[in-house]
């Protein structure tokens, strides 16, 4: 089940097109990124929707604010420890929220 990470960001005000684009990127980037494996920075490029400036734009900010790491070069990425355990419980979270209400909507024949 593919997740809106960011989702989780933007619960206080709805989202101009503008910033609904910008969240969109990083959703990819961290979806591509969950499995904690280094990823080539080219691969990423190619496997996300977004224009090529924007996902450098994007990768450079979570980069900035440690939500992700550069190997040596700077052509390899991969999510750091605490990113990678807060997204696992997200999805953790998402997969409970899911199965429980399943389980209700069964119960009382909805």
């Amino acid at each position: 089940m593919k997740s809106d990470f960011t989702s989780y960001l933007c619960f206080i005000k709805k989202l101009n097109k503008q910033e609904e684009t910008v969240l969109s990127a990083i959703d990819e980037i961290l979806w591509l990124l969950k499995d904690g494996k280094w990823h080539n920075l080219r691969e990423i490029m190619e496997k996300c929707s977004s224009p090529e400036p924007k996902v450098e734009m994007t990768i450079s900010f979570l980069w900035e604010y440690d939500f992700l790491q550069l190997n040596e070069t700077g052509r390899k990425a991969k999510l750091r420890p605490l990113m990678l355990k807060f997204i696992n419980e997200i999805q953790h979270v998402e997969e409970e929220d899911a199965l429980s209400h399943k389980g209700f909507e069964g119960a009382v024949g909805i």
